[in-house]
């Protein structure tokens, strides 16, 4: 496994080659099991003197294991470590007490490689060339500002006959706020076309293709019908 915090091991290691005080225990942990490790080199007392040692975890995240510093029958000071997931860790003991200020790093495995995160899932690319449902959404207050053209866009019957002309299916041209037969915003069959453009500013155009293979995508709605027309034959791209 690679130890994330080599560098900076080798850099306290370095700067403290005199160091008296060792952590002693072991260097791997199944995920949840529990151990001891020493401190050699300081009582308990020395641990909890006027100024205090310190143990840190690196890294410092969620996914760090359980540690607390407890006291033995010997007056030695003794790590309780517990782990929770798989990753690797160190264990970094600041000492300070009169005559010994060091760093000592103790390297911790737990449960092997952590698991990889999810890979990311890619968008559906575009097709060019296929056919897609449409659904135009805009807000009424917008419509005295908005271009003659985008207007055309919204009103044209010529423009909804040469979509379909094209193998689109213009499903709807509504206002954000429109409400479905059953009362509701959005109509519950464009759901999901209103879905995806939640926070967007309007006038939106969502697609999708017409063969249901596919989520939703949305695009600022273009300012001319050529210019719907180029966005549908590329696929959104």
């Amino acid at each position: 496994m690679k130890r994330i915090f080599f560098t900076l091991a080798a850099w306290l290691i370095a700067a403290t080659a005199a160091a008296a005080v060792t952590i002693a225990g072991p260097n791997t942990l199944d995920t949840k099991e529990a151990a001891l490790l020493y401190i050699e080199g300081m009582s308990a007392d020395q641990f909890a003197g006027e100024d205090k040692s310190t143990i840190a975890i690196y890294p410092d995240n969620e996914q760090k294991p359980i540690v607390v510093v407890l006291q033995s029958l010997g007056n030695q000071p003794v790590i309780y470590v517990q782990g929770q997931h798989a990753g690797a860790f160190a264990l970094i003991l600041d000492v300070n007490m009169p005559g010994a200020f060091e760093i000592v790093i103790h390297e911790l495995t737990i449960g092997g490689e952590p698991d990889p995160p999810d890979p990311p899932i890619p968008p559906d690319p575009p097709v060019p060339g296929a056919k897609y449902n449409v659904v135009i959404l805009y807000e009424t207050d917008q419509l005295d500002d908005m271009p003659a053209s985008q207007l055309l866009i919204l009103n044209s019957l010529q423009f909804r006959e040469k979509l379909q002309a094209a193998g689109h299916k213009l499903l709807a041209v509504l206002d954000r706020d429109a409400k479905g037969n059953d009362g509701k915003n959005p109509p519950t069959s464009l759901a999901a076309y209103f879905g995806v453009c939640d926070g967007d500013d309007m006038p939106r155009i969502v697609i999708t293709p017409l063969d249901g293979q596919g989520k939703p995508k949305d695009f600022n709605l273009p300012l001319t019908e050529a210019k719907v027309f180029e966005l549908l034959e590329k696929g959104g791209e």
